[in-house]
C-alpha cells in the first residue's frame, strides 16, 4: 500500500452573516473537521474575518496568523493510504474551497464535491488550506 503524509489541514475563514440563527453568536467562525476513514480531526484556525450583524449593528472580529505552510511546521502529520477522501464538516453549512500548497505558496486548487476533496495517489506531503465563507 502506497502512503502518504497530510501535513496540515488549515482552516481561514471569512465570513458574512446577516442571519439570526445561532451562528450570530459566535465571536469567532465555528470549528471546521476534517473527517478521514471515519476519523475526525479538528483543522487548525488560521487567519480570519468574521463579521455578521444584529439589528441595525455590524460587528466584526478580525484576526491574522501565519502561513499555512509556516504553520505545517508544527503540525502533527495525518498518514493515510492511498485513494483516501477526506470530509470538510463546520456548523452553518459554509461554502469552502480547498488549496493545495508546497513549501512556499498555493500550488493549486482543489476540487471539492459534496463537502469532499481526494487525496492523490501520489505518495509525499501535502499541505492543505481550506477556507469557509457565509454569504
Amino acid at each position: 500500500m502506497k502512503k502518504f503524509i497530510i501535513v496540515l489541514l488549515f482552516l481561514f475563514i471569512v465570513g458574512c452573516s446577516s442571519q439570526t440563527d445561532e451562528l450570530t453568536d459566535f465571536k469567532q467562525p465555528p470549528s471546521m473537521f476534517a473527517v478521514i476513514n471515519d476519523k475526525e480531526y479538528k483543522m487548525e484556525t488560521g487567519g480570519f474575518r468574521w463579521e455578521f450583524k444584529q439589528g441595525l449593528t455590524t460587528q466584526v472580529t478580525q484576526t491574522d496568523a501565519a502561513s499555512p505552510n509556516q504553520i505545517a511546521e508544527d503540525f502533527e502529520p495525518i498518514v493515510l493510504g492511498e485513494d483516501n477522501r477526506i470530509e470538510v464538516v463546520t456548523k452553518g453549512n459554509p461554502e469552502i474551497t480547498a488549496y493545495l500548497w508546497n513549501e512556499e505558496e498555493r500550488v493549486r486548487e482543489i476540487t471539492i464535491k459534496n463537502d469532499q476533496f481526494h487525496v492523490p495517489a501520489e505518495k509525499g506531503k501535502y499541505i492543505y488550506e481550506v477556507i469557509g465563507g457565509m454569504g
